[in-house]
């Protein structure tokens, strides 16, 4: 009678899975246990005692499941331990050391044969005895590699993020222009190599799933479980049908409103609903003098309404997206941009990271129990709540912000283009035109819609509401020379009974007959001195980088903090460290200031601008970039 009792499979991380695949494909009525120590990986670069020592220690638990045979998948476990866990255990234990030594051995036409592997591999020379056993004339050439799995692991979790990177182009409105499709690819590149930080608290980076990138639509959650948690503050019955199971006691972490909203009927798989409690919002804080005073303004003053926040970025409430799905030892959790809704996971572009952690630690019950005593837990904020018994329709001020957010992304998806007629003196015609489809612009029934749109460069009081056809979204202005942009603000005010909602947004539109002088009457309008220009340069060279800060203060004669004194240091000279820094850094960072440079020059008062000696030095530097290219190739 065949033994029924389960094989066990063992790896120091998950190369082991193409064996457990291996074995599932062979003797599919098998039913074996794969245990991969993560948490220790890679074994490749320990010592002989450790890796001996967490591999019994990995074979225990598997005996304690009654397995009747193990196969350890671990090259340094089989090739540091193999004959110590061999003497360990009353049972088969087989390794992958002779199977992959046979079989370079019977490849080979040369007899050579190449072995790279961990360090601790390597050091044992199991695969040289082995491949030697079998053909003794076989040259065997051996090569330690410590980054071999740490860069393989990496290629996994970082191959869906630099997948998601190469799609962006193609998901853009308008085409990209090839030269810009370079770039995004080496960014991709570089993405798909990086290394991820281990996480705390026992939590493992699993995997990274973008959704919806390249027209294909994923499913990130596990099948099997028992027990689930969602935590959204939308959650649709559709997605609850997929995601829950009735009896499972499965958990909802979300608004009021959605829970009302879904009842009885929409809560079926749920064993428990939670809200955020009234006390966990705090007050909010009130908007200081001088954003009063930029808001209010009449539309006259420019740049105070071009440097104010179209809408409140405070964010109040649930707006977390978590999933998390508890198996057997472990709880997976996915946290991300999706919402708990039909549309997250079969329409849009979404993007979920997958962790794997104890579910003694990361349970769904974990995340909303209360801890105890004085202890900070997110459990602490919650409170269970019992959802109307019946569907609930939504407030009016919810249904009016739900259809703002489907409006303002359908204008998003719109292609603008803004055109420049010929100026009347000093007042130019601006035309902005949206192409596509305008039809989800109409309000629905029950509620009024009003649409605003400015130029950004001017106030709230430059709004003018679009004339809508049946393919077209266009509005115009007359506007002096330093409004021109392709920058435009779109506001939208939704009525639905007393509510009133408001939501606004900026689009870029294509800029089309823009004056050939453009660019050098801006920098002349906005550079008014050889201090502005420094600042510009010094921030140029600077990018993100803090320490130019204070560098720039000091040398464009603003105060500095503390002794209320000036100075002003704005010679080429002291330009020179930090134009070596950038070359030697990041040298592509010096095209901007080439062009920038190349502009003023065009003109006397351009050039007047240069600090002294300037074209010298960047002549110098100009000089010197080809070398440094040179050198780095």
């Amino acid at each position: 009678m065949p033994d029924p009792r389960p094989i066990g499979v063992f790896d120091s991380g998950v190369g082991g899975l193409t064996v457990l695949r291996e074995i599932v494909r062979r003797t599919p009525a098998e039913s074996p246990i794969y245990l991969g120590d993560n948490a220790r990986a890679p074994y490749g670069v320990r010592s002989d005692e450790e890796v001996v020592a967490f591999s019994a220690q990995s074979l225990d638990r598997l005996v304690e499941r009654d397995v009747k045979a193990i196969v350890v998948a671990c090259n340094t476990s089989t090739a540091v331990g193999i004959g110590v866990l061999r003497r360990r255990y009353d049972l088969p234990i087989l390794g992958v050391i002779r199977p992959g030594a046979s079989a370079a051995a019977l490849a080979t036409r040369n007899r050579r044969v190449g072995v790279i592997a961990t360090p601790a591999t390597i050091r044992s020379h199991a695969y040289f005895g082995a491949i030697k056993d079998e053909n003794p004339a076989i040259e065997v050439y051996e090569h330690a590699t410590p980054t071999l799995v740490p860069l393989v692991e990496a290629g996994e979790l970082s191959g869906p993020i630099a997948d998601f990177v190469r799609a962006l182009p193609g998901m853009a409105i308008d085409p990209v222009p090839s030269g810009r499709l370079a770039p995004v690819n080496e960014l991709a590149a570089q993405v798909a190599t990086a290394e991820w930080d281990g996480l705390s608290d026992g939590l493992r980076l699993e995997r990274m799933w973008p959704i919806g990138h390249d027209g294909s639509r994923a499913w990130p959650f596990p099948k099997d479980s028992w027990r689930r948690l969602v935590m959204a503050p939308f959650a649709e019955q559709r997605f609850l049908e997929r995601f829950v199971k009735p009896g499972r006691h499965d958990i909802l972490v979300s608004r009021p409103e959605t829970l009302n909203a879904l009842g009885a009927p929409g809560l079926a798989g749920i064993g428990r609903c939670f809200v955020l409690r009234d006390d966990a919002f705090g007050e909010a804080d009130p908007p200081d003098a001088a954003e009063v005073d930029a808001a209010g303004g009449d539309g006259e003053a420019a740049d105070a309404s071009a440097s104010t926040p179209l809408a409140s970025t405070e964010l109040r409430g649930l707006h977390a997206k978590l999933f998390v799905v508890d198996q057997p030892y472990w709880s997976h959790i996915f946290t991300g941009s999706a919402n708990a809704t039909d549309a997250a996971f079969n329409a849009n572009v979404e993007f979920l990271v997958e962790l794997k952690g104890r579910n003694t630690t990361n349970c769904a019950d974990c995340l909303v129990a209360a801890p105890e005593g004085n202890a900070i837990g997110f459990g602490r904020l919650l409170e269970e709540y019992q959802p109307s018994s019946v569907p609930v329709p939504l407030p009016d001020d919810e249904e009016a912000a739900r259809a703002l957010e489907g409006i303002a992304m359908q204008i998003g998806s719109l292609r603008f283009t803004a055109e420049i007629g010929e100026p009347h003196g000093d007042v130019y015609p601006l035309h902005l035109t949206a192409r596509g489809d305008v039809r989800a612009m109409q309000p629905r029934k029950g509620e009024s819609l009003s649409v605003g749109v400015r130029p950004l460069s001017r106030g709230a009081g430059w709004a003018v509401t679009p004339t809508l056809d049946s393919g077209s979204f266009t509005a115009g202005w007359q506007v002096s020379f330093d409004a021109i942009t392709a920058f435009f603000a779109i506001e939208l005010v939704a009525t639905r009974g007393a509510a009133e909602t408001k939501a606004s947004f900026v689009v870029r539109a294509e800029l089309v007959g823009e004056p050939a002088d453009r660019l050098e009457r801006v920098l002349a309008s906005e550079l008014k001195n050889r201090s502005d220009l420094v600042r510009l340069l010094l921030m140029l060279l600077g990018g993100s980088d803090p320490a130019f800060a204070d560098l720039v203060d000091v040398m464009t004669g603003d105060p500095v903090p503390g002794d209320g004194m000036e100075r002003s240091v704005v010679g080429s000279d002291a330009l020179l460290e930090p134009l070596m820094r950038t070359l030697a850094r990041d040298p592509k960072r010096l095209d901007e200031i080439g062009r920038l440079v190349a502009e003023l020059a065009k003109t006397e008062e351009g050039k007047t601008l240069l600090p002294e000696g300037w074209l010298d030095v960047w002549a110098a530097v100009e000089a010197a970039r080809p070398q440094r290219a040179a050198g780095d190739a």
